[in-house]
């Protein structure tokens, strides 16, 4: 009974979502220039699925993946943002643990409504990307949205790890662990196991320089 009340309070705003064997979904990013970086905000809590939320309510560890590609006109990628969340819930307190780690930070919270802990991975606020100053020449981007549920597959998560310790990598690593290692994240031949859905964003202007 109480599994069922809590998850007859999980809403979220049914908003397009897509797998990534489809057209990726519509997503509204907002892009921002903060303290010297560029930074991305975006709300993907619709790919949380009935099934992930049920897992979690059952008290099993969880863990969500998001990577962001941000894509210049010409299609070359020039910033990739990494999130990971970690969820546990203590059936004995009905307290949801949410650990988020991103390159630039990193943060745990406590919540007694199960859908608020979700929300908290799944609202993006200003996901760093990539410095300022690589945008100086470019004036429309479009960024991709990649979010893995529970992945499996082992190489997946320490990929995930190398980013989150090394997101620039030094001069003789950068290729395996920026471009390479997390590229592999959601590569179509791997079979990393869980739920994959896929957005895309709209043409975006550079963001204007915050003094």
């Amino acid at each position: 009974m109480r599994v069922a009340a809590l998850l007859a309070a999980v809403i979220f705003s049914a908003t397009a979502v897509a797998h990534a064997d489809d057209e990726p979904a519509p997503l509204d990013v907002r892009l921002s220039s903060v303290e010297g970086a560029i930074a991305a905000s975006f709300d993907v809590t619709s790919a949380f699925t009935e099934v992930f939320r049920k897992r979690v309510l059952n008290g099993l560890r969880s863990t969500i993946i998001v990577e962001v590609l941000l894509h210049a006109k010409n299609g070359d990628v020039v910033g990739r943002g990494l999130r990971t969340c970690h969820f546990k819930l203590d059936v004995w307190d009905d307290v949801l643990s949410v650990r988020i780690l991103e390159s630039s930070r990193k943060f745990e919270q406590g919540f007694s409504l199960i859908d608020r802990g979700l929300r908290q991975c799944g609202l993006v606020e200003e996901l760093r990307l990539t410095s300022a100053s690589l945008f100086d020449n470019e004036r429309e981007y479009w960024a991709e949205v990649v979010v893995l549920l529970n992945p499996v597959d082992q190489e997946t998560l320490q990929s995930a790890r190398e980013f989150m310790s090394n997101p620039r990598g030094t001069r003789e690593s950068r290729p395996s662990t920026f471009f390479g290692a997390v590229a592999r994240l959601f590569s179509s031949e791997t079979d990393t196991g869980g739920e994959e859905f896929v957005f895309r964003s709209g043409w975006m202007a550079r963001p204007r320089r915050v003094p």
